[in-house]
């Protein structure tokens, strides 16, 4: 999970709070802005750094099985004008980030895309007094967060340096069942875990919001085994699910999870416009009937 470089799944990555070199000016509160050139000089008595990762696009969520409806992506919201600096439009998940240091935001970070298009940088210098600090990452898409990250102990000494690489987790906000097998009075399946953006969360890291499982609208006419469920390694790795008529009558299978931690992971401010989504279910699958001698009915459209 200690990674510079990874494949990205949209909403989980590893960063690296790596060494400050040359360029630019310091200033005499030794805060230096985010995601300009590395500082000349860093302000005695602190340590100083540039905090950077690089996100390749993974593949998004599967097809749903047939009849199923498709992943649905959360609104998106308009933005609020403000004087952050935007970073260009780079992947079809990450356009900004922000970073907190002991819970307040210390500037926007930095996105630009390579030359094909296949790979964003991001980065933001930082500079903090000697000492033990925290450090807080949140990425977006302009209107919905992708994943959050914090490192509490951040031990800064004097001068530049590199710090520990920090994991962010995604922010599950959408689902897709691909897979779904009838018998009689049952059934297995699969499904998939994205983003607001519909792209597959994979590891490193986990779900900022809690394990993710299959559940069935109505625990009465149906039960769903689903185990709780952290990140898979690939895009293509799927969770698995099935499930037994207890009645007769109808239910939806849900994919759910467990929801926006209390305390929030990030510890800063999100930008203008930008929200946590809590979306619930994350996906409801078409209408499944058992009927009463205990047979299981999926409508194909």
């Amino acid at each position: 999970m200690r990674k510079v470089l990874f494949v990205f799944c949209v909403a989980i990555f590893a960063v690296s709070l790596a060494a400050c070199g040359g360029g630019g000016s310091g200033s005499s509160s030794g805060i230096v802005p985010a995601g300009q050139p590395n500082p000349q000089s860093i302000p005695a008595g602190s340590g100083g750094g540039t905090i950077s990762f690089s996100v390749s696009a993974t593949a998004p969520l599967p097809a749903p099985a047939t009849g199923q409806p498709a992943a649905q992506a959360p609104a998106a919201k308009a933005r609020v004008a403000s004087g952050r600096v935007k970073p260009k439009y780079v992947s079809p998940a990450i356009t900004e980030g922000e970073l907190a240091i002991d819970g307040t935001n210390y500037g926007p970070i930095s996105c630009v895309a390579n030359q094909s298009g296949t790979e964003t940088n991001c980065y933001a210098n930082w500079v903090a007094t000697v000492g033990t600090h925290s450090f807080s990452v949140e990425i977006d898409d302009g209107s919905n967060v992708l994943a959050v990250g914090t490192e509490t102990g951040v031990n800064v000494v004097a001068g530049p340096q590199t710090l520990p690489a920090l994991t962010l987790n995604g922010v599950s906000a959408s689902a897709v069942i691909n897979v779904i097998n009838e018998q009689a009075g049952s059934g297995q399946g699969s499904y998939a875990v994205g983003d607001a953006d519909l792209f597959t969360i994979i590891q490193p890291g986990g779900y900022d919001n809690g394990a993710v499982y299959a559940t069935a609208s109505d625990a009465t006419v149906a039960n769903v085994m689903s185990a709780n469920n952290t990140p898979p390694l690939s895009p293509t790795t799927y969770f698995t699910f099935s499930y037994n008529c207890l009645t007769a009558g109808n239910f939806n299978l849900e994919i759910v999870d467990v929801g926006e931690p209390a305390t929030p992971t990030f510890t800063g401010t999100y930008p203008p416009g930008v929200t946590y989504p809590n979306i619930q279910p994350l996906y409801r699958s078409a209408t499944i009937t058992c009927t009463i001698n205990g047979s299981g009915s999926l409508p194909i459209n």
